[in-house]
């Protein structure tokens, strides 16, 4: 997953938080805002702070990795994990 903050449009922030399998709710609270102030964003109805950016890189990233580092522990078990659909 590669994410650039110039990149950042309201549909690249939501399809990163989906990918990685966060809530809107979730996303937001890890960024110490709401669901609703990021809901805006994700609808383009607010702009994204530029000093939040590299904040929200970080915490998809982070998720991303941590997914990662989750599918392949399964993967040695045998099991396969399955995503769960998230608003």
């Amino acid at each position: 997953m590669i994410l650039r903050a110039q990149a950042l449009s309201p549909d690249t922030i939501r399809a990163a938080r989906r990918a990685v399998g966060l809530s809107q709710g979730e996303l937001a609270g890890r960024l110490g805002y709401t669901a609703s102030w990021l809901n805006l964003i994700e609808h383009g109805r607010r702009g994204l702070p530029f000093r939040e950016a590299p904040r929200l890189i970080e915490v998809l990233l982070a998720e991303y990795a941590a997914r990662q580092d989750w599918d392949a522990q399964l993967a040695e078990l045998g099991i396969a994990h399955l995503p769960v659909a998230r608003s």
